[in-house]
């Protein structure tokens, strides 16, 4: 399970965990910046019973700052995007290597997947885009998933749901698509579902969070500053139905799944930071705040300030793009040739 701050390095108990989305805060020479890898543990079983202690294997540094990471589907790569819109790839157990290019955007990245086939990196970026890339020539474009009209910025896998790809955006939306043929199977407007009555106004519903439970029938939602969870499931037709909002006195920095019943939220409250959820009568509600919750607690509030999870930076006023200059990255990109790049298809 990934639990992190939008912030701050993230931490895998797997390696076959979701995507951590990190801003890694040490800068390296030469402005670079520094990204740590960490190692797994023994047993992926483990987590659920008990703490895992991790130790750090290797660091890379990088030219510009982390935006997404994930491992390749078999674990012998990670997968960096960053804010000029590379992708770059770096493998697990030759740490002397170099890291080596994938592909690139002429806009900054903000999330990416790869398929458990090992077939296609899928990657978004703050110009409404969604790339679909023949891992083994990423220059070669399976398809485009269009549609969002503002910043595209999460992307999810649903388990066992072949094809399919989940999308969120600065437009407030969530999409399902068939990601081989770019084709739009559903389009969720996130303000549409019915919330209680608070004191907060919210203008935008700029998705923040995306996650999928192991076997991919329920997903989770974050919004930029809403204090709760949009809830789906997943049909087999394939669409998303049931819409549901949890409410919560605090809105959420991250989550995740522990099985399909059971939700693990991550908030910005230093002293109780983490809380989990379970379906139980109908409905999701805070479970017993016993030892193991306790536990994680305390080992997050020693790690709070490597973390940054106190900062209050809106998601929206990172990536929108009045904060970025993109003149100069774009001119930036245009040094790179890629009508020339290829390479042999490779083992993910």
């Amino acid at each position: 399970m990934a639990m992190l701050s939008k912030y701050a390095t993230a931490y895998f108990s797997s390696p076959s965990c979701h995507a951590g989305k990190w801003q890694p805060k040490e800068e390296g020479p030469h402005g670079s910046y520094k990204s740590d890898v960490l190692a797994e543990p023994e047993s992926s079983k483990e987590h659920q019973q008990e703490l895992i202690s991790h130790t750090q294997v290797d660091a890379k540094w990088l030219s510009r700052r982390c935006t997404a990471l994930v491992f390749s589907p078999c674990n012998s790569r990670v997968l960096v995007a960053d804010k000029s819109g590379d992708v770059f790839s770096f493998s697990v157990k030759a740490a002397e290597e170099d890291g080596r290019l994938e592909l690139g955007h002429l806009s900054m990245l903000l999330d990416l997947v790869a398929t458990l086939d090992g077939q296609h990196v899928i990657t978004c970026d703050r110009d409404e885009k969604i790339r679909v890339s023949q891992w083994g020539a990423p220059h070669v474009i399976t398809a485009f998933c269009l549609g969002h009209t503002e910043f595209v910025s999460q992307l999810a896998l649903p388990e066992g749901r072949e094809k399919l790809l989940l999308s969120g955006s600065g437009d407030g939306t969530l999409r399902l698509w068939r990601y081989e043929t770019g084709q739009e199977l559903q389009n969720c407007t996130i303000s549409s579902i019915p919330r209680p009555e608070d004191d907060l106004e919210v203008k935008e519903f700029a998705v923040t969070r995306i996650r999928c439970c192991p076997r991919g029938e329920q997903v989770a939602v974050l919004c930029d500053g809403v204090p709760g969870i949009y809830m789906f499931s997943i049909l087999a037709s394939p669409c998303l139905a049931h819409p549901l909002y949890v409410n919560l006195p605090y809105a959420p920095v991250d989550l995740d799944f522990e099985d399909s019943t059971s939700l693990w939220v991550f908030s910005a409250i230093k002293g109780n930071p983490i809380q989990l959820l379970q379906y139980r009568e109908q409905r999701w509600q805070p479970a017993p705040r016993d030892d193991r919750t306790k536990e994680l607690s305390d080992v997050i509030g020693e790690s709070w300030e490597q973390m940054g999870a106190g900062q209050n930076i809106e998601c929206t006023e990172r990536i929108s793009p009045q904060h970025v200059d993109r003149k100069e990255q774009s001119k930036e990109l245009s040094l790179l040739n890629w009508s020339g790049y290829q390479r042999n298809p490779r083992e993910m």
